[in-house]
C-alpha cells in the first residue's frame, strides 16, 4: 500500500486538480479539488470546504495591514517560480516592496527572474502572508501544512535519487498509523484520496488537541458530529436544537424562520450542504453567546468532515460505498488520528510539567 501511495505522490505536479470517478455530491458538480502536493489539500480547496470562502477573503477581514495583498504577490511570486508567469513591470516593483522586510534583495531578485531552484506551495504562501502571532489558527494550521509539503518533496528527491525503499520507509512512518486500515480498504477506492484525508484527519485532531484546557482523559466532540445516526450536518443540527432548547427541528425552524424542508435537507441530504451565509440564521436561535460561538466553530469542522465522506464517495472505481458505511470509516480514522494526537498532547504537558 506504500508503494501505491508512494506512486501517486510523486506523479502528481503541484496544485493538479483531483481525478475522482464522479463529481462530488454535497459540495456540487462543479466543485474542483485541488491539491497542494500530494499529501495535502490545496489551501483554496479547503478554504472554500471550511469557510465557503477564497484565501483572499478570508484574509482581508484580518486585522493584519495589507495582508490579503500581501498573499497576492506571494501567489504571483509562487507562479514565477514555476515558470508560469512573467510580472509586470509594476508588479515587480511592488513585490520587492512587500519582500523586503523578510527577504534579501538578491534572493528577491533570483526568485523574479525565475531563476531559484525552490519550491513554493500554497501553504507555505498562506504562512508568509499570515505570519506569526498567538493565536492564529489559520498561521498555525498553514505551517503545520507546508511542513507536510515539505515532507512531499523529500519523497519526491528521494524516488528520483534511486532511492525508492528509503521513500517508503518513510511514508510509512509518516502514516503509520494508517497503513493497516488503508491496506483494509477495498480497492475500489482510489489510493490518491487517502494521503490528503490522513492528513486533514492528524490535523483536525492536533488542534482538537491544541488547546490550553485540553483534558488527556477527554473525549472529542466531532466523535459527535461523526455518528453515523445521522450526516454530520444532520448532527450539528441537533446540537443547534439542544443548546437552543428546541425539542427538534420543526422547533426550530418556529424559532429562526427558516422552512422545515430547507433544514431537512440540510441535515439529511447527501447532495447539498448548509452554506455559511446562513449560518447567523441559524445560530439566533441560540440566546447564549458561549454557545452560539462554540456551534460557529464546529460548524467549519462539520463541513470539512462532510467534504471528506463525499471526496470518498466520489473516489469509488465501482458502486460507491453508503453514507453511513463511509462515515463509520471516516470515523474509526479520525478516532485514531485523535488517540495519536492526544498521546502527543499529553506527553508535551507533562514535559510542561517537569520544566
Amino acid at each position: 500500500m506504500a508503494g501505491k501511495i508512494l506512486e501517486s505522490t510523486v506523479r502528481l505536479p503541484q496544485s493538479a486538480g483531483m481525478q475522482l470517478m464522479r463529481p462530488l455530491e454535497a459540495f456540487g458538480s462543479t466543485f474542483k479539488v485541488h491539491l497542494s502536493t500530494a499529501l495535502t489539500f490545496s489551501p483554496e480547496t479547503l478554504c472554500h470546504v471550511v469557510c465557503d470562502s477564497s484565501i483572499p477573503n478570508l484574509v482581508r477581514r484580518s486585522d493584519k495591514p495589507q495582508v490579503a495583498g500581501f498573499y497576492g504577490v506571494l501567489r504571483k511570486l509562487a507562479y514565477v517560480a514555476d515558470g508560469k508567469h512573467n510580472l509586470s513591470p509594476g508588479l515587480r516593483s511592488l513585490t520587492k516592496a512587500y519582500l523586503a522586510p523578510i527577504m534579501p534583495a538578491a534572493r528577491v531578485e533570483t526568485l523574479l527572474d525565475g531563476k531559484s531552484s525552490e519550491r513554493t506551495t500554497g501553504w507555505r504562501t498562506v504562512a508568509h502572508a499570515t505570519g506569526p502571532a498567538e493565536g492564529d489558527v489559520l498561521h498555525d494550521v498553514a505551517v503545520r501544512l507546508a511542513m507536510c509539503d515539505e515532507y512531499c518533496f523529500v519523497l519526491e528527491d528521494l524516488v528520483r535519487n534511486g532511492q525508492k525503499s528509503t521513500a517508503e520507509e518513510l511514508l510509512k512512518e509518516v502514516f503509520s498509523s494508517a497503513e493497516l486500515a488503508l491496506a483494509s480498504v477495498e480497492e475500489g477506492i482510489l489510493v490518491n484520496v487517502m494521503p490528503p484525508i490522513e492528513t486533514a484527519l492528524s490535523t483536525l485532531a492536533w488542534l482538537d488537541c491544541a488547546h490550553d484546557d485540553f483534558d488527556p482523559a477527554a473525549v472529542s466532540i466531532i466523535n459527535d458530529v461523526l455518528d453515523i445516526r445521522r450526516r454530520p450536518m444532520g448532527n450539528w443540527l441537533a446540537m443547534v436544537c439542544k443548546l437552543s432548547d428546541c425539542s427538534d427541528l420543526p422547533e426550530l425552524s418556529l424559532r429562526t424562520g427558516i422552512s422545515l424542508s430547507t433544514l431537512k435537507k440540510w441535515s439529511s441530504s447527501a447532495k447539498s450542504v448548509l452554506p455559511n451565509r446562513r449560518l447567523p440564521e441559524v445560530l439566533k436561535a441560540v440566546r447564549s453567546r458561549g454557545r452560539a460561538e462554540r456551534l460557529e466553530n464546529l460548524f467549519g469542522v462539520t463541513r470539512l468532515l462532510t467534504f471528506i465522506c463525499d471526496l470518498w464517495r466520489a473516489a469509488a472505481v465501482g458502486e460507491p460505498p453508503s453514507w453511513p458505511r463511509t462515515q463509520g470509516y471516516i470515523m474509526s480514522r479520525y478516532a485514531e488520528a485523535y488517540r495519536l494526537a492526544r498521546q502527543q498532547r499529553s506527553g508535551q504537558l507533562k514535559q510542561g510539567v517537569g520544566t
